[in-house]
């Protein structure tokens, strides 16, 4: 039916595919890891999303599979909804479903007589003001930033129960678009024929 494909297909609406692994795409097995077996890798993710769903009721995992067929590290993808409950309807809504598990952003957003008040005892320099969230929730400040932190400890706690001990500080994000620039243009001169130079 047209109205069921266009809601799932819908970017709203439609589920959210993850991947969880140990490492990063690029590398090839990591010694630690080559003593996980391919069941107990699978049983860490099962543990996973059973940990997420527990502690964010709002979250429903629908799918998950092991890959071993691609390049670097084994992963797992897995497909989750949101799902927020608004006058006794269940409706698909990633921020609804955040705000209603309690989640929020990062960082306080300030009103303007709080802003006034730090100025005045802390001394805030209008650099550091300009740092601040301009509003609840932006693209620096949100509830999914909070989400995500939190499932990452659930992920590095079953590893550490696995004897894994991965590294605990995440790429800084202002790097994260660059490295992914600087890895596609690898990925294109590579694909250039070599020209000799006479």
């Amino acid at each position: 039916d047209e109205i069921a494909d266009s809601y799932r297909g819908g970017e709203k609406f439609c589920p959210e595919e993850t991947l969880f692994y140990i490492g990063n795409s690029k590398n090839t097995e990591a010694p630690e890891l080559a003593r996980i077996s391919n069941a107990e890798f699978w049983e860490m993710g099962k543990e996973y999303m059973q940990r997420v769903m527990a502690a964010y009721p709002c979250v429903k995992y629908l799918d998950a599979q092991l890959h071993l067929d691609e390049p670097g590290e084994r992963h797992i993808h897995a497909r989750r909804v949101w799902v927020s409950h608004d006058k006794g309807y269940a409706r698909v809504c990633q921020t609804a479903a955040l705000k209603e598990m309690g989640i929020e952003p990062p960082k306080k957003v300030m009103s303007r007589d709080e802003y006034e008040k730090a100025i005045a005892e802390e001394g805030l320099t209008k650099g550091e003001i300009a740092r601040l969230p301009k509003s609840a929730t932006d693209q620096y400040n949100n509830r999914k930033m909070t989400f995500t932190a939190k499932t990452r400890e659930m992920w590095i706690e079953i590893c550490h129960e696995h004897g894994i001990y991965p590294e605990l500080t995440p790429r800084d994000p202002s790097r994260a678009g660059l490295a992914q620039r600087e890895y596609m243009f690898e990925q294109q001169k590579e694909k250039l024929p070599k020209q000799k130079v006479k």
